[in-house]
């Protein structure tokens, strides 16, 4: 069930970056596309899945509990690992920033999918 869900959302992103490889279009396009998906496309997507959510503020607050204790967990880790992950600081606080920061766009695609 869960891979039937996300198979499509996988398959649109290998989609779209296999179309960018292309000789198709200009890399100047898939920038413009890329500005008018930032800049439009997702606040107008963000607004109209709140307004359409029921909060709940119990499960606000699990979902909080949750992703700040698999931070916490993560950061631990990272700070364990961190000569291994980069070679000086600020590939490093890049790389820890790029693993931490949650991909909202796949991750609204994954939760109406599922």
């Amino acid at each position: 069930m869960i891979l039937e869900a996300l198979t499509p959302i996988f398959a649109i992103i290998l989609l779209g970056f296999l179309i960018s490889r292309t000789p198709i279009s200009s890399q100047e396009v898939w920038q413009g596309l890329e500005r008018l998906t930032y800049y439009l496309f997702f606040p107008a997507l963000l607004v109209s899945r709140l307004s359409q959510t029921n909060f709940e503020v119990n499960e606000l607050l699990e979902i909080g509990y949750v992703l700040g204790f698999a931070l916490f967990v993560f950061t631990i880790l990272f700070i364990g690992l961190r000569k291994f992950i980069a070679r000086n600081q600020g590939s490093l606080s890049s790389v820890y920033q790029g693993s931490i920061r949650f991909n909202t766009y796949i991750g609204l695609a994954c939760v109406e999918a599922l």
